[in-house]
């Protein structure tokens, strides 16, 4: 009887320790993670309460954001990189186009659509995914990564099932998309045409590659609408890319598999692509998920201070251009040399334009029309923007190191695009660059470290001028002072020196004696 009381009491002790709300929640993850196959230590510890695990984490948080250093200097290499804004799909397109629409709701990722859409009351956070991803860096990239980050301090975790859950998307089976993207990266050039034959209107053609290997890479622009449409989406929300006017051959197959009504696990590939992105092996790289993040930390109660850096997505994906700009039918061979450049150029321009949110006038002359093209715009630079760039560069280098000289033409026309081609990109602000504190009094650190080490170099430079005007001085007067001596020489018998000559007149007799 007392065993039993003290078993019961023991329970109930370590019953007690537990927060009310946690059981449920502990019950639920395990139950996802055994249906997404995850180990038995996230069955036995939900990542809310398990510690942070990473391979510095003997070290003390640096300033109550940072888990490390390593994380810390993480964050300032990134910085300055370029976040990729992200583009859902317009309500007037869910609702005119049954194959999206009918695709959204049947996969519960309308919440995740939504996000991509720009809400003026909940923008997305350009500090958040910057120190989101640096504190998701895992130096020493262990086999069984756990997917968390902190951000302001407070810890978010960006799991698959996390993820899901947080977007109510929908979860079965295992992701159809997995050995499928296998399969494709593996598969020989008769089972690459057949994909690109389901996906591409006819006439497509791989974009170039070696002789040596098999095409990998297709224009976005050859697809049909519908898989266009879900190619912009994938690229741009979930498998984030630098530059979507072509995909992957893996990302086709993936396009393919939504379009078909496949179960794709949208959580599972937001979770990789996180991942990837924090532990990017590149120098510089392009950043993303800017409303994945902030709906994660709000979803933890991180705190946003004022002037954060808002991002918002670009304008959605409409009915209107769904229609008007996606193209239907085959493709139409381009001719070579001038002409296939130019409307190159105007296409890839009409890309660049949609991504950044300015949509062309819907109610101009269609294109197909006989009225044809209008012309296009003169170039706003004669010179290439490269060359630009380079002498802008040249000019903030020497500015920076405090060269006096400016040895451009500034009256030429190549400094006048220079200085039209700078203006187009506004200075940062010190508030915008350096936010806290501490990074403000880091930067001025190294400034004056800097000016230091300039004026040392300086301050010897002067020293060694000055010795070599002290040097040449001496030499000067020894020239001066030979000269004068050779005055004094009558056909080179100087009357000081030659004792001979004057030795003879005192020996000469005085007349007067």
């Amino acid at each position: 009887m007392s065993s039993m009381i003290t078993r019961l009491t023991g329970k109930s002790k370590k019953n007690d320790n537990t927060p009310p709300q946690e059981p449920p929640k502990k019950k639920r993850l395990m139950k996802m993670g055994a249906s997404k196959g995850s180990s038995s230590r996230s069955q036995r510890v939900p990542p809310e309460v398990s510690a942070p695990r990473r391979s510095n984490a003997s070290q003390p948080p640096v300033n109550n954001r940072f888990l490390s250093e390593v994380h810390q200097a993480r964050y300032t290499k990134i910085r300055t990189f370029t976040i990729n804004q992200e583009k859902g799909f317009g309500e007037d397109l869910l609702k005119g186009v049954a194959e999206l629409g009918d695709a959204i709701k049947s996969r519960k990722w309308g919440k995740f659509n939504r996000l991509m859409t720009k809400d003026e009351d909940n923008p997305g956070s350009q500090m958040w995914v910057r120190e989101f991803l640096a504190n998701a860096y895992l130096p020493d990239k262990p086999l069984f990564p756990e997917y968390f980050s902190v951000v302001r301090g407070v810890r978010v975790n960006y799991s698959a099932e996390h993820i899901n859950v947080l977007l109510g998307c929908r979860v079965r089976a295992a992701c159809e998309f997995v050995p499928e993207k296998e399969r494709i990266e593996n598969a020989d050039l008769v089972a690459r045409e057949e994909l690109k034959n389901v996906v591409c209107r006819s006439g497509a053609r791989w974009l170039p590659h070696s002789a040596a290997s098999l095409p990998t890479r297709l224009s976005l622009t050859s697809f049909n609408p519908i898989h266009h449409a879900w190619g912009e989406f994938w690229l741009k929300n979930v498998r984030v890319v630098g530059n979507s006017s072509e995909i992957q051959i893996d990302n086709v197959s993936d396009v393919q598999l939504l379009a078909e009504g496949r179960f794709i696990d949208l959580g599972l590939w937001l979770q990789k692509d996180l991942h990837e992105m924090a532990n990017h092996p590149s120098p510089t790289f392009t950043l993303g998920h800017c409303n994945l993040i902030a709906a994660l930390c709000r979803a933890n109660n991180v705190l946003m201070a004022v002037q954060e850096g808002d991002l918002h997505p670009i304008c959605p994906l409409s009915l209107s251009y769904f229609n008007k700009n996606f193209e239907r039918g085959p493709l139409v061979p381009r001719g070579e040399g001038n002409a296939a450049r130019e409307e190159a150029t105007r296409e890839e321009e009409e890309i660049n334009q949609f991504e950044d949110g300015i949509h062309p006038d819907q109610h101009g002359v269609p294109v197909n029309e006989p009225q044809g093209v209008p012309e296009q715009p003169p170039p706003l630079y004669t010179h290439d923007i490269n060359q630009l760039a380079s002498m802008l560069h040249q000019m903030e280098i020497s500015q920076y190191s405090g060269l006096p000289n400016l040895y451009f033409d500034t009256s030429s026309l190549m400094y006048s695009e220079a200085m039209s081609y700078r203006s187009t990109f506004p200075p940062p602000t010190f508030d915008t660059l350096y936010p806290i504190d501490t990074e403000w009094e880091a930067h001025q650190a190294r400034e004056m470290t800097s000016f230091q080490a300039r004026q040392s170099y300086n301050s010897s430079l002067r020293s060694s001028e000055l010795a070599e005007i002290e040097r040449r001085r001496r030499v000067e007067q020894e020239e001066v002072a030979a000269m004068e001596r050779e005055m004094l020489d009558v056909d080179g018998l100087n009357l000081n020196l030659n004792s001979s000559f004057t030795e003879y007149f005192n020996a000469q007799p005085d007349d007067e004696s």
